[in-house]
């Protein structure tokens, strides 16, 4: 009987204070009603507000750490250095030799801006580079076996160096 008892008081405690919150009346937007077709006032939809603060809850965000991406660094088969005027070679060294696909670097150690070239039998078979600024170097990869004469454009006069490719 007393567990009967405890719970009509518990139901009852529930239900008014459910009422309670509620603030009796209209409830929320209960106004709306009193407003007359097409006109706003102080229960407009839009302006209407409860009595009842906003209630936020903190949002917690999971944090996940990216696992650094490894990179590797690719050794050229072989380089080149452009020399300026006064150095007895322009390209060195002379030759050099690599497999096709392999990559190649060209340094620029003057203090000017040169375009390299490299040629099969007259045919540009590498480049024109871009424009490989002082201190700068262009890199390639070149893809068809033979024996590369290597041009500088801004001295066409000099002698160059020979990349030999082979598969």
């Amino acid at each position: 009987m007393q567990r009967r008892f405890l719970f009509r008081v518990i139901a009852l405690l529930a239900v008014s204070l459910v009422l309670a919150a509620c603030g009796g009346g209209g409830g929320v937007g209960g106004e709306l009603d009193d407003i007359k077709k097409g006109e706003g006032g102080k229960g407009a939809i839009g302006q209407a507000t409860t009595t009842q603060p906003a209630v936020t809850t903190p949002v917690t965000t999971a944090t996940t750490t990216k696992k650094p991406v490894p990179t590797t660094v690719v050794t050229p088969a072989a380089v080149f250095t452009i020399q300026n005027d006064s150095k007895g070679q322009y390209i060195e060294p002379l030759s050099h030799a690599m497999r096709a696909g392999q990559l190649v670097r060209f340094v620029n150690s003057d203090d000017k801006a040169h375009v390299i070239v490299g040629k099969i039998g007259g045919a540009v078979m590498m480049g024109p580079s871009p424009s490989i600024a002082p201190g700068g170097h262009w890199d390639a990869r070149p893809t068809a076996a033979g024996t590369y004469d290597l041009i500088d454009e801004q001295r066409p006069y000099a002698v160059g160096g020979t990349l030999t490719v082979s598969r």
